[in-house]
């Protein structure tokens, strides 16, 4: 799971792109919304998780046991790597959409100097977001493996207290992730009307 301290730089980042004056933002606003829409993709990857086992129907003995099945090559195969903010992608953002500024006027330098040192330590944060979600993948399939184990014993209202734990333990998580992408969609709201 992302640490608070990502939680307030997404929530500092947003405030930061909120302040530049609106010729900055019309100017950016395209490759600002692409980094914003980048950086979505790891706090909507984590709320997906919580929800596939929150909505997993435990009297489905069936169903229960295909979602063990594709869970289970979903964390093999480490597929949410393809599905998280990528900084190599957010590098070329940066360097197509924005860094052109590059041989604009001084006024232009120093905004293309302001954006890259807001997005630095970001981008830096999240290198480490495979090491972040790791433990939730495995604290989430556990519980998915745990939930089947019970359901093809028949033992459905063990599985839905499994499943209950699991949300339980993560619903402030759930929370601060919804919280930060509401305030990523503002923000990027803010940036489609300045396009």
């Amino acid at each position: 799971m992302f640490p608070n301290e990502v939680f307030a730089q997404y929530k500092e980042l947003c405030s930061d792109i909120a302040k530049q004056s609106k010729e900055y933002k019309k100017e950016n606003a395209s490759g600002l919304f692409a980094i914003l829409s980048e950086l979505q993709r790891s706090l909507a990857l984590e709320l997906s998780i919580i929800q596939q086992v929150r909505r997993m129907s435990v009297g489905d003995k069936d169903g229960v046991k295909e979602f063990t099945w594709k869970f289970e090559d979903y964390i093999q195969q480490r597929e949410y790597n393809l599905e998280r903010s990528s900084c190599s992608r957010i590098s070329r953002i940066l360097d197509t959409q924005i860094s052109s500024l590059r041989g604009g006027t001084p006024s232009d330098q120093d905004k293309m100097n302001e954006l890259e040192q807001l997005l630095r330590r970001f981008v830096g944060a999240d290198n480490g977001f495979v090491e972040e979600i790791e433990p939730i993948m495995k604290s989430a399939l556990a519980a998915v493996q745990e939930i089947n184990v019970y359901v093809q014993e028949g033992h459905i209202s063990e599985a839905r207290q499994r499943q209950n734990d699991f949300v339980s333990e993560y619903m402030v998580r759930f929370k601060q992730l919804k919280d930060a992408i509401q305030k990523i969609r503002k923000i990027g709201d803010t940036l489609l009307d300045q396009m």
